[in-house]
């Protein structure tokens, strides 16, 4: 295994380092991790820093790698194998491959991951209304619950609800639907690249009956006239 020992890259070269590869000739990915010892740094601007390996090793904390007029970029496997020694990015990415597409953001540090991790959501909670003749379901966050994210990743999901029917009833089937993801944040990073199931229904839904009243119109009739004929006024409607 390589290791990164102060690499300084004046003017506006940038430094990369990928497996096999070395960077003049002070530094070598021979192993698959990226081992940091030292400050690495670049004058250049846009991806200034870009390093990938099968994992990251950071030994020379926060200021580890400095990209003042561009970025740093890390490739990786797996969060939960990478030592980040006080880096922090400014998003992270999964189902990332090194030389395949670019990076969920166009500016900002960024740790980018092969991993791929699905989303399963789930209903929890209740979702309660009163009969107005429409099967349509008011979902909160509260009520969208979701595994599988990675440890210290916050996920909040969004999505339309429906009703199995529009009548009045308890323990009805809600389903969600248009599932999608409102925000991923870890930390202060934004988070980019989960997958998502698209399908969750439980039975907690209640729609409560509506209370009708009838208010009968005033009438008056003189003797041996006809009745006169009955009207009312509806109210809840």
């Amino acid at each position: 295994v390589g290791a990164l020992t102060g690499v300084t890259a004046g003017g506006a070269a940038k430094v990369s380092l990928v497996a096999g590869q070395a960077v003049n000739g002070a530094a070598s990915n021979l192993g698959g991790a990226i081992v940091l010892d030292a400050t690495v740094a670049s004058a250049g601007s846009g991806d200034a820093i870009g390093l990938a390996g099968h994992r990251l090793i950071n030994n020379a904390g926060a200021t580890a790698l400095l990209a003042d007029q561009g970025r740093w970029l890390i490739w990786s496997g797996d969060p939960a194998q990478d030592r980040l020694g006080g880096l922090r990015p400014d998003f992270k990415q999964y189902n990332a491959i090194f030389g395949s597409g670019a990076a969920a953001q166009a500016a900002g540090n960024g740790l980018l991951y092969t991993l791929a991790p699905v989303l399963v959501p789930s209903l929890t909670g209740s979702v309660v209304k009163v009969y107005d003749g429409d099967a349509s379901a008011g979902l909160t966050a509260a009520n969208l619950a979701v595994s599988g994210a990675v440890e210290g990743d916050i996920v909040v999901l969004r999505a339309n609800g429906q009703y199995d029917t529009r009548n009045a009833g308890s323990a009805k089937t809600v389903t969600a639907t248009d599932i999608g993801i409102a925000s991923a944040t870890s930390g202060g990073a934004t988070v980019h690249g989960y997958q998502l199931l698209d399908a969750a229904a439980a039975p907690i839904g209640t729609i409560s009956p509506r209370t009708l009243r009838i208010a009968a119109d005033d009438q008056s009739m003189f003797t041996f006239d006809p009745l006169p004929p009955f009207t009312a006024s509806y109210i809840g409607l």
